[in-house]
């Protein structure tokens, strides 16, 4: 560690325990990396400690930092969605992974067509559908997806089936491709994925919970244990994959700094 100025031995004494980000700078004042920690003074520590075992660019990378900072957030979702603004908007010399939009999932729902569909996709040329994320990519794509339709029964289908496949067996849709498919009950489950994927997740939780109740109410048991189904699945998914909110709602603020100058970006 004493190789290292005692700026950076103060910052690393001196950080939280807690999730964010941070952004390594050079003597120059420049952004050169920014990454997303679960553990800030774990992941910023280890870029200092046994340099040895790093990767040549890590090495490179490391020494070149003169000092960094670091934003404290509320959890791995917020700090994985803040990195991936900076990224885009800093584009740091030694980020490569998220460059590309694609590097990441995103959930697709086709929204434009009369009956909409829900997929994982990396991408985000359909200009009629509404996307969020990106997520982690260590998000399973059929699990997310069969989580997804366990909570949402939409259509997974890239065409439209002639007859009800095995998922509707399943429940896990409620088969537009049927004549028998009731149309507002389709139309309010968009609208429910919709507002889950948002961000509006306990709106949703609540909502089917009042709907459960309902049902126990008037002896519907059948219809009580097919909303105690959709909340166990959206909590599973809230747990599971901490699901962050879509991205045309938000305002991210990021900054660049270089000798004495800097620009905010909103």
């Amino acid at each position: 560690m004493s190789r290292f100025n005692e700026k950076i031995e103060y910052l690393l004494n001196n950080l939280p325990e807690k999730p964010g980000i941070y952004l390594m700078k050079n003597a120059e004042g420049e952004t050169i990396y920014v990454g997303k920690a679960v553990n800030l003074k774990n992941r910023v520590s280890s870029y200092f400690t046994n340099l040895s075992g790093h990767s040549a660019k890590t090495r490179k990378m490391v020494n070149s930092i003169d000092s960094f900072e670091y934003m404290v957030l509320d959890n791995e979702r917020q700090a994985f969605i803040t990195e991936s603004d900076l990224i885009k908007s800093l584009r740091p010399k030694f980020n490569i992974l998220m460059k590309d939009d694609k590097s990441y999932p995103y959930i697709k729902v086709t929204v434009n067509e009369k009956f909409p569909g829900i997929y994982v996709t990396r991408d985000k040329t359909d200009k009629f559908a509404r996307y969020f994320g990106p997520y982690p990519s260590k998000v399973s794509k059929k699990n997310t997806i069969t989580l997804l339709q366990n909570a949402f029964p939409l259509r997974s289908c890239k065409k439209m089936a002639k007859r009800p496949c095995l998922n509707y067996e399943m429940n896990l849709c409620l088969a537009p491709c049927s004549l028998e498919c009731d149309v507002d009950k389709y139309n309010q489950t968009v609208t429910s994925a919709i507002s889950f994927l948002s961000g509006e997740s306990q709106k949703v939780i609540d909502d089917y919970k009042y709907k459960m109740q309902n049902a126990s109410d008037n002896l519907d048991f059948e219809k009580a244990a097919y909303f105690r189904d959709r909340i166990n699945a959206l909590t599973m998914i809230s747990d599971s994959y901490a699901l962050a909110t879509d991205q045309n709602s938000m305002d991210v603020i990021a900054y660049a700094e270089k000798k004495d100058y800097i620009s905010f970006f909103i």
